[in-house]
Order: C-alpha cells, then sequence, then structure tokens
C-alpha cells in the first residue's frame, strides 16, 4: 500500500481517513480506538467523532496525530497549518491559512491547479478577462488587457491572470493560434478551497457595485433594490425565479457579434429582519 502523502490534501479529516485505511491495511486490528488510545485520549470514539464534526480538533491535538502517524517536521507543520484553515472561524481567518497552504511547493506540487482556481474565483478580473476574450476586438496582449478593464489593472496582473486561466483552460489557443475562451477543467466546488475562493468573489463584486454608484453616470449603470415581505420556505422557488432570468439575459445578449463591453450583473437576496412570530 502506498502512504498517504500529507500535502496532497486539503482537508485534515479526509488524510485521518486515509491514513486509518493505510495503518488498516498495514495492521488489520487497527482501529479509532486505538488511535486515541495512542493519542492519549480516555475516550474511544475521539476521532470518529472529529471525522463526522461533532467536535473539532483541540488543542495538543495536530501534535498528538504528527507523533502516532509518524510526520516530519516540515509535514508536521503543514498538517497544522491544515487544520488551521479547516477549523477557521471566519473567512479572514479562512484566507489567510489558505495562502499559507499555498505556500508550501509540495502542496502546489501535489495540487497544480489549487492556485489557480483559487485566484480565478477570489480576482474580479479573472472571470472579466475571459469574458473579455468573446469580444471580436480582443488583443492578446497584456498592456491592452490591464487598459481595457475598468478599474484599470496592472500588465502583470494581466499577465499573471493569462498564465492561469489557460492552465485551467477557460483560455486556449485555437487553429490559428489567437486566444478564444474554452470550456475550462471541472472544478470541485464542494470544498474549501472553491468556497474560500467564492466568498472572496462576492466581496470584491458587491465592493464594486458600491464604487460604481460614483464612478459611471447613470446612463452606464442600473441599480435597483427590491424590499418585500417573504417567507423563508419559498426560497427556493426565488432561486428558481433569479436561475430563469439569468438565463434569459444570457439568451438576449451572450453571443452578439457587437457586443464592446464587458458588464457585471449582482444580484444578492438576504433578510433585513428577524423571523415575525
Amino acid at each position: 500500500m502506498i502512504r498517504p502523502n500529507v500535502f496532497a490534501y486539503a482537508n485534515y479529516k479526509q488524510y485521518i481517513e486515509d491514513m486509518m485505511s493505510y495503518k488498516k491495511g498495514l495492521s488489520p486490528n487497527y482501529s479509532y480506538r486505538k488511535l486515541s488510545k495512542d493519542c492519549g485520549y480516555t475516550t474511544s470514539d475521539h476521532f470518529r467523532q472529529i471525522i463526522k464534526g461533532k467536535k473539532k480538533m483541540g488543542q495538543g491535538g495536530p501534535e498528538k496525530i504528527i507523533k502516532v502517524f509518524n510526520l516530519k517536521t516540515k509535514e508536521g507543520q503543514f498538517f497544522k497549518d491544515l487544520v488551521d484553515f479547516n477549523q477557521a472561524k471566519n473567512h479572514e481567518q479562512r484566507n489567510k491559512y489558505l495562502k499559507t497552504l499555498l505556500t508550501y511547493e509540495e502542496f502546489r506540487l501535489k495540487n497544480p491547479l489549487m492556485e489557480a482556481q483559487y485566484l480565478y474565483f477570489s480576482k474580479w478580473y479573472y472571470l472579466a478577462i475571459r469574458e473579455l476574450a468573446q469580444i471580436i476586438s480582443f488583443k492578446d496582449d497584456p498592456e491592452w488587457i490591464a487598459s481595457a478593464l475598468n478599474p484599470a489593472i496592472s500588465p502583470a496582473q494581466a499577465v499573471e491572470a493569462l498564465i492561469n486561466l489557460q492552465k485551467l483552460e477557460y483560455l486556449e489557443r485555437n487553429e490559428f493560434g489567437f486566444l478564444v475562451q474554452g470550456g475550462g477543467k471541472t472544478i470541485d466546488m464542494s470544498g474549501e478551497i472553491f468556497s474560500t475562493g467564492a466568498i472572496n468573489y462576492h466581496f470584491e463584486m458587491i465592493d464594486k457595485a458600491k464604487e460604481s454608484i460614483e464612478r459611471f453616470d447613470r446612463e452606464h449603470r442600473n441599480l435597483t433594490t427590491l424590499t418585500i415581505p417573504f417567507n423563508l420556505s419559498r426560497m427556493e422557488k426565488m432561486k428558481e425565479l433569479i436561475y430563469e432570468f439569468q438565463k434569459q439575459l444570457i439568451e438576449q445578449f451572450e453571443g452578439d457579434v457587437e457586443n464592446d463591453q464587458i458588464y457585471q450583473l449582482n444580484i444578492q437576496c438576504f433578510p433585513l429582519s428577524n423571523k415575525i412570530k
């Protein structure tokens, strides 16, 4: 059996589960009860409770796993950082610890698209550049791209985005060598890497919406709000209507040869009161 490599993981619980399978393969009698005992815990189901999400890895817990699993110094530090990332209390902490994970070369090598996927959802201009490639007058030139966006970015940011968009196959070269929009690689949207990047994207686009009030004249933007009484039981219907509206917009405007700008449409729906009994 091949021993699981801790640097291949973005979730410490999955690593523990795979290590348990590995140890059981070497010794069929090895169990979570034995793991708890080896780590000095009196409760036999300590780690099962952690795996199921019923409790968190407590202080000193990572060090015990590191010792029992015989992790080397750098592996052990990565495992502790991974626990911190998975158990972060808020989005700011999660971002901080994810950036720490991405400093490990071993982690990047085992997950070659992870950083590109994180940046794709974290930086507003990645999706803007992807859509910009659909416009007929698009130029495969970082300086042109940087100045075409509003607000403008630096040519260096445009270069980084072009490299990562091609890694993810959201941009690709056609038979004539021109850079065009591609289908893109499949992204795991269930993991914490995706959710962290996606929240970053929402924050950035909400900020862009706020900035647009003063940055653009009224004829170049439309800001509309609606405040209504609502029952949470109808949220799925609300989502369905929003999805259908988005589909209609895409059918109406995408692919038009006269398109000459990239626009952003944000739709947010959230409560403004507590549930009234």
